[in-house]
């Protein structure tokens, strides 16, 4: 999370977060008085200061970003419980992996895939106002998001526009990581986000 005067960051893991960070943390104008904060806190996390403060938030295509975690989080699995858990510490495939993920709690019981779960729970009440930044064209929505709500320094909107890629995994084409179950229950435990979001519900459209 980063708390400015004008705005309040809040984003997904494997959305691009660290990558907005570390830009932020070197270009950002002392008059903006950010403040950063470890982890992903929540909108819930945001202090009664900055609550009626605009909210930027990013968004990821549900079948790329579940192939990002997926493989980010397997070089990692010691050091995250849940995934240690869902993924039989890093040994089991994918689809293994996604399976565990959509039975259990509290995933299961809300109904919806893992990905509809933590944008809901992310998000909470402001679900429907944030200013979403699309992972899929980062740069260019991030600085149409900054512009909406303060002054964009020349210096940070060629950061964001040009600086390499942070923390990217490594992965083949995430429509390769699914069989014929498992895009089926995607499909229809993230209809929410697919249709909110506008993503296609197809795993062939999900990109790299």
């Amino acid at each position: 999370m980063i708390l400015t005067k004008d705005f309040v960051f809040i984003h997904l893991p494997k959305t691009g977060g660290t990558f907005v960070r570390r830009t932020l943390e070197k270009f950002a104008p002392p008059s903006w008085q950010a403040q950063y904060f470890e982890g992903h806190p929540t909108v819930e996390d945001i202090p009664s200061s900055h609550q009626d403060l605009p909210v930027i938030g990013m968004i990821r295509n549900p079948w790329s970003f579940y192939v990002s975690w997926y493989s980010f989080l397997c070089e990692r699995v010691k050091d995250y419980e849940y995934f240690n858990t869902v993924s039989g510490g890093g040994k089991l495939s994918f689809q293994e992996t996604m399976r565990n993920v959509l039975n259990s709690e509290p995933v299961k019981s809300s109904g919806w895939g893992g990905f509809t779960y933590l944008v809901d729970f992310t998000y909470r009440e402001k679900l429907r106002s944030v200013r979403y930044v699309r992972f899929e064209s980062l740069r260019d929505q991030f600085v149409a998001a900054l512009e909406e709500v303060t002054d964009v320094p020349d210096d940070l909107r060629r950061a964001i526009l040009d600086s390499p890629v942070i923390n990217a995994s490594k992965h083949r084409s995430p429509a390769t990581y699914y069989d014929d179950e498992l895009v089926a229950s995607i499909r229809e435990r993230d209809r929410p986000a697919f249709e909110m979001f506008g993503y296609s519900d197809d795993p062939a459209d999900s990109g790299a």
